[in-house]
């Protein structure tokens, strides 16, 4: 029996891949390995410099990681228009040997050829900032709601605590932080009480009037 050659794979559109390449607008990248260690670098550095905890502010550092990245690219993409430009002017017949002319006059040229892509990359940068700023209020709202609510459980479970101490009871510190969807150890929350209660004393101390130095005869 003969077997029946298979068909020819289809080759794919490439307009169906046009959105990946630059990955301005994009959600999946193609990146080079180079690209790839700068990506991954950026993502490492913002997840230390904003700290993100849960799974909602990680989304959101994920998509401020993204949005520089694209942000980054723009720049990159721009920079690029107008380096191609130069080189094509300093040797053309255009060019006068001046370098700081043909630059000038490159960038002219630059201007007026690529008006169409240069005003897209600015719309694009305009979108990609304003989707940043607004991802970054966001986390920052997150963030600042969450320490608020860790205060305050590290706040009364530090007066409850007292208070069971001075009644000869028993009281779970971590009452509190659960009700509040924190999840310490019980070390950790014996820290930040042990904390709250040295910063409270340290504040009753700033407030109280200090006696006046005695100067030696």
């Amino acid at each position: 029996m003969q077997t029946q050659p298979a068909a020819p794979t289809k080759p794919t559109d490439r307009r169906a891949l046009s959105p990946l390449k630059h990955g301005l607008t994009g959600r999946i990248y193609l990146l080079s390995q180079a690209e790839q260690i700068a990506y991954d670098d950026l993502t490492r550095a913002l997840h230390d410099d904003l700290a993100p905890s849960g799974e909602m502010e990680t989304q959101l550092v994920e998509a401020l990681v993204a949005d520089r990245w694209r942000l980054n690219r723009v720049v990159s993409l721009e920079s690029s228009l107008f380096s191609e430009g130069a080189e094509r002017f300093a040797n053309s017949p255009e060019a006068t040997g001046d370098p700081e002319l043909d630059l000038a006059l490159s960038e002219g040229r630059v201007w007026t050829a690529e008006a169409k892509n240069l005003n897209l990359l600015s719309l694009y940068e305009s979108r990609i900032h304003r989707r940043f700023e607004k991802n970054f209020t966001i986390l920052r709202k997150l963030q600042a709601d969450r320490k608020a609510a860790l205060d305050q459980a590290v706040q009364e479970a530090a007066l409850l605590a007292a208070l069971a101490e001075s009644k000869g009871e028993a009281y779970k510190m971590a009452e509190a932080f659960e009700r509040r969807n924190f999840v310490f150890s019980t070390a950790e929350i014996a820290s930040m009480i042990r904390r709250y209660r040295r910063l409270k004393e340290a504040k009753k101390l700033s407030k109280a009037p200090r006696k006046a130095l005695r100067v030696a005869a």
